[in-house]
């Protein structure tokens, strides 16, 4: 059987799609041995009478079994494929077209990407650490890095979005906490909530074991343990990875938090009975949780009231509760703040948190992390 089968870029606009509308992923249940062809003909017609297929910009990437290495034509990008793929890791459009799921999605991604650019190291580390850093961590400028093919630039980012987008670690690793996540982008870029994440960590990690060899699967296995799922917006995935990256990578090294996760307040006894609350980051064991206040949701008497219940809610459970604003995260010197603030409440000490190679460290994670983001900038979590 000849099958069509979208990869890479073009995967993940077809995962993007399925994420905006908020349906659950076409997964193939059973499917025969396949031989991926690039058929722009059955292509063509598929893209032309279904909306996930619509959505993949020019020119396709597709996978092409039998080939020893792949090649670009005008119509289409072929990836060559030496192994047959299992089923359970492709989406259906139609009979004979589908689309790689995200767990293969992101190994292609990552594979794709040049050896220089798949750590969480940025490109011009030599050049900035011979800078210097001497009056602590600021909010820098947006830097020149450098393009990579495969990864189509995230919606919703302060930047025009080039042929060949850029690509590099961290937009890997913010990639995995969008596919592991609740949120997705709308087509004009704007911040859309879904139920149920598109694949988990252990789904990520199930398919490293099955397409071990594959070039891309080295680099997931190295960023999966920084990803947590349960994230619902790109801004709290942002305020997670600079508390909690360790010191190497220039974040604070603070404990990993649950995102998302739920609270019960109340035994269920009670008039009412219990009460579920679901904070930003929370730490259970020190019974801590810390509240990102975007202003697109937090700025009405509304959201001002819902926070303040959750706030009472939260504090019946006897979790203490901070918030922190986009204003806070883009300020290096507030993030500093929030840092201790945090630490202080898990009962954590901020060893060699200040020390000169730290801080070269921090400011290129925060040049990294929060290029293109200006004063006004959110990524708003409902």
């Amino acid at each position: 059987m000849d099958v069509v089968v979208l990869s890479h870029g073009s995967a993940l606009e077809c995962l993007r799609a399925v994420a905006r509308s908020g349906r659950q992923l076409p997964r193939v249940v059973h499917m025969e041995d396949a031989r991926c062809v690039a058929d722009m003909r059955c292509l063509s017609t598929t893209r032309s009478a279904s909306w996930i297929a619509g959505s993949v910009s020019d020119p396709p990437h597709l996978l092409v079994s039998g080939r020893s290495s792949s090649y670009e034509t005008k119509r289409y990008r072929a990836h060559a494929l030496s192994n047959p793929i299992a089923g359970e890791w492709l989406c259906r459009i139609d009979r004979s077209v589908f689309f790689a799921g995200p767990e293969l999605a992101s190994i292609e991604i990552a594979g794709a990407l040049p050896r220089s650019a798949c750590g969480l190291t940025c490109v011009e580390k030599n050049h900035k650490a011979r800078e210097g850093t001497t009056s602590g961590p600021t909010r820098p400028s947006t830097p020149a890095v450098g393009r990579s093919r495969g990864l189509p630039a995230q919606p919703g980012a302060n930047r025009s979005r080039p042929k060949d987008p850029v690509c590099d670690g961290y937009d890997l690793l913010m990639l995995l906490y969008e596919l592991c996540g609740g949120y997705a982008f709308a087509v004009d870029g704007s911040l859309l909530q879904r139920r149920s994440p598109l694949t988990t960590c252990d789904d990520l990690a199930r398919a490293c074991a099955w397409f071990t060899g594959h070039p891309g699967v080295a680099r997931i296995k190295r960023l999966l343990p920084f990803v947590r799922e349960g994230a619902r917006s790109p801004m709290e995935v942002r305020l997670v990875l600079l508390l909690c990256l360790p010191l190497r990578f220039g974040g604070y090294g603070l404990p990993w938090p649950e995102l998302n996760a739920s609270v019960s307040v109340g035994d269920g006894r009670e008039v009412g009975g219990a009460v579920a609350v679901t904070p930003d980051l929370l730490w259970r064991d020190a019974s801590f949780a810390l509240e990102y206040d975007s202003a697109a949701y937090h700025a009405s008497d509304r959201a001002r009231d819902g926070d303040s219940i959750r706030r009472n809610t939260l504090g019946q459970a006897g979790v203490a509760v901070e918030s922190v604003r986009a204003s806070q995260i883009l300020d290096g010197r507030h993030m500093d703040n929030v840092a201790r603030a945090v630490a202080r409440h898990l009962g954590v000490q901020m060893r060699h948190q200040f020390d000169s190679a730290v801080l070269v460290r921090r400011a290129l994670l925060r040049r990294r992390l929060l290029a293109g983001l200006g004063p006004g900038a959110d990524g708003a979590s409902s």
